[in-house]
């Protein structure tokens, strides 16, 4: 049966927050869990090890473990210490196996993991995920609503594969068009079109179902 990544108490769910380290409200788009039950984290169904590390323009998550689900999901597992046992990129794992460590890689505030359940790029509600499934052990759902989002980024010109500064139009500390391209072009930097966030490629405007 699917499961959360960790039996530990969700600490802050996904949702409308203040960001206990910049201090602005913000959407949260992920849950995070506490250590309380361990530093262990599983997969939360059957999965494959799709990726291990730091993720170029998203940095503050830390390093994280992506997982592709057999339900079509990806699952983020943020935060990070280490890979448990000898998982690799490439490891298939069934429901409950162990996967990773909980650290305090990237920006956090204490050991917890923030984990985030995406399809097709949009970032949704674990818990709506793990209700999908019926008799699994999800919390109460509210009503959704949906906000419209620009995302940019902007990278070091002629090097594709550098990392990207983030600008996400729905955040209340957005910077506008304006000072967002005259920061890039004072940092040498380009402003990109471009990147799905998992590969770095596309940067699209999309809606987000936010639970």
């Amino acid at each position: 049966m699917p499961r959360r990544p960790s039996s530990g108490t969700i600490t802050d769910p996904y949702g409308t927050r203040v960001n206990p380290i910049t201090g602005f409200t913000e959407t949260h788009h992920g849950e995070d869990i506490g250590s309380d039950a361990g530093l262990i984290l599983v997969a939360p169904e059957d999965a494959t090890v799709i990726g291990y590390g730091v993720q170029p323009g998203w940095e503050v998550h830390g390093r994280v473990c992506i997982l592709q689900g057999a339900s079509g999901w990806v699952h983020w597992l943020s935060h990070t210490d280490r890979l448990a046992l000898d998982r690799t990129v490439g490891a298939v794992l069934a429901e409950g196996d162990a996967v990773a460590y909980m650290g305090l890689t990237g920006q956090t505030t204490g050991y917890h993991v923030h984990w985030e359940t995406r399809w097709e790029g949009a970032r949704l509600d674990p818990e709506g995920w793990l209700a999908s499934f019926v008799g699994a052990d999800a919390r109460p759902l509210t009503p959704i609503k949906k906000e419209k989002t620009l995302m940019h980024a902007i990278r070091q010109v002629g090097q594709p594969d550098s990392g990207v500064i983030i600008r996400d139009t729905a955040a209340p500390y957005s910077l506008t068009q304006q000072v967002f391209e005259t920061t890039a072009g004072g940092l040498g930097l380009e402003v990109i079109e471009g990147a799905d966030w998992q590969y770095q490629t596309e940067i699209r405007e999309q809606w987000s179902a936010h639970i």
